[in-house]
């Protein structure tokens, strides 16, 4: 019985699943402290202003609009060298048998890493499978918010109570609240999975 409280019926009942991407599929192993630490130490180089980072997320779309959008390109240059420290990464063997192994449903990343990190790390481990990626790039905002959850329902043509979101953050919680679909924690979803992946 893969069900539990926060999802309206069965995983493989949904017509589709989006996941969130670090903490989800894959643990990135980023030393955030240090990642917030360089960014501050730019700014300061490059401004000549004291600016913080956290949380990292709302930082740095306030600093997108202080100092720009070339600004705020650089910026996610350095938090992607961090995301892409390829010997930190430790893949989630369950939830990835899970993505690779499903053919009836519709898959998606909704997620606040960057583009290139989640396209890189889509493209090597998944090709083929995800038809939407929302990253911070282009996500409408920082998390929590039911828009771009709205947006990935509207492009597979789909109602909210047909989509599963998995993550592991409040945010994400909060995410798939405000937009109206299930929610699991990556744990209660691989909870749910692995008596079904492990065969």
């Amino acid at each position: 019985m893969d069900k539990q409280k926060g999802v309206r019926k069965p995983i493989g009942a949904y017509r589709g699943v989006v996941f969130d991407l670090d903490g989800t599929i894959v643990d990135l192993g980023v030393d955030w402290t240090a990642l917030k630490k360089q960014l501050s130490e730019y700014v300061l180089k490059k401004t000549g202003q004291r600016f913080t980072f956290t949380p990292l997320d709302q930082q740095l779309f306030r600093a997108r609009t202080k100092f720009g959008e070339t600004f705020f390109r650089r910026l996610l240059e350095i938090v992607t060298s961090h995301e892409l420290t390829v010997d930190r990464h430790v893949f989630f063997d369950d939830v990835n048998k899970f993505i690779h192994t499903a053919t009836d449903q519709k898959l998606a990343v909704y997620s606040m890493n960057t583009e290139r990190c989640v396209r890189t790390l889509l493209e090597n481990k998944f090709p083929d499978k995800f038809s939407v990626v929302i990253a911070k790039e282009t996500c409408s905002g920082p998390k929590p918010t039911g828009a771009d959850l709205q947006k990935i329902l509207q492009y597979w043509g789909v109602n909210s109570n047909d989509v599963l979101f998995v993550g592991d953050t409040e945010n994400d919680k909060k995410s798939a609240e405000l937009a109206r679909v299930s929610f699991l924690t990556t744990n209660e979803f691989r909870s749910i999975i692995q008596p079904v992946t492990s065969h």
